[in-house]
């Protein structure tokens, strides 16, 4: 299983983005033990466009934390935090 670390900030950024190379089933995971307030969250596109929803408005991730998804070819995960989350395939 291959594992992509993921720094994410604290808005949406090219640099905290993973995008699927064909159909792909992942598991993104926040390993930090931090106070639950301390939410990441993310949301899926279909291009490489910053995404328009409010950051806020993003499916949240509790730390210690994991959502099992699967993207479609060239579907592009975003991530904010700011937290340290880990993509595996």
């Amino acid at each position: 299983m291959a594992s992509t670390v993921i720094n994410a900030l604290d808005n949406w950024d090219a640099s905290a983005r993973y995008t699927a190379n064909g159909d792909t089933d992942i598991l993104l995971s926040y390993p930090k033990d931090s106070h639950r307030s301390k939410l990441a969250r993310y949301v899926t596109t279909m291009s490489d466009d910053l995404p328009t929803i409010a950051v806020e408005n993003g499916h949240p991730l509790l730390p210690l934390d994991s959502k099992p998804m699967q993207l479609k070819d060239g579907e592009r995960l975003w991530m904010v935090g700011p937290a340290t989350l880990v993509v595996e395939e």
